[in-house]
């Protein structure tokens, strides 16, 4: 198979995109435990609220409790609905124009001062849609290859190379 070279770029949405598929597959439970405190919070404060053997005296604390969980949900949304906004504000101002050639030796990348080989074995994991793929270094850290810097053709190509290179793919 020929070496595929597409130069990829980021918008905040395929980094939106990217987070979400991860959260969702790599991290179901974990990354949904501010939402399941902040659900006990506010239940525990309708239940003391509602079951009040104290006739009152606890109100505070109940509004604490629902004040609290309401909090947390607050924060726990904006932070899922933004991150990938906030880290593309991150990026060089360039946001990230990297010509990438994919091969089956391995990934290749040339930045302004650097250039690299990864080799697939780096990568013990992938994820792949039809609009994003994520290669994992570790459970944690992934590279995010969204479609639309492909053509079909080459995208199917590098889909099939991923899938050829990594073992554990979804």
């Amino acid at each position: 198979m020929n070496p595929i070279t597409v130069n990829i770029t980021y918008t905040s949405d395929d980094l939106q995109k990217a987070y979400m598929l991860h959260f969702n597959k790599k991290l179901p439970l974990k990354s949904r435990r501010n939402l399941f405190m902040a659900l006990a919070l506010i239940l525990i404060g309708v239940f003391v609220y509602f079951y009040d053997p104290f006739n009152g005296e606890l109100n505070w604390l109940c509004w604490f409790f629902m004040g609290y969980g309401l909090a947390l949900l607050v924060v726990y949304y904006y932070r899922l609905f933004t991150i990938g906004k906030r880290y593309f504000k991150k990026l060089p101002q360039d946001k990230n124009l990297f010509p990438y050639t994919f091969s089956e030796e391995g990934i290749s990348f040339q930045g302004e001062k650097t250039s690299n080989i990864i080799k697939w074995e780096h990568f013990q994991s992938a994820l792949i849609t039809d609009k994003i793929v994520l290669l994992y270094a570790n459970e944690l850290k992934f590279n995010i290859f969204p479609r639309r810097s492909f053509t079909d053709t080459q995208f199917e190509q590098f889909t099939q190379l991923v899938r050829q290179n990594i073992a554990n793919w979804k």
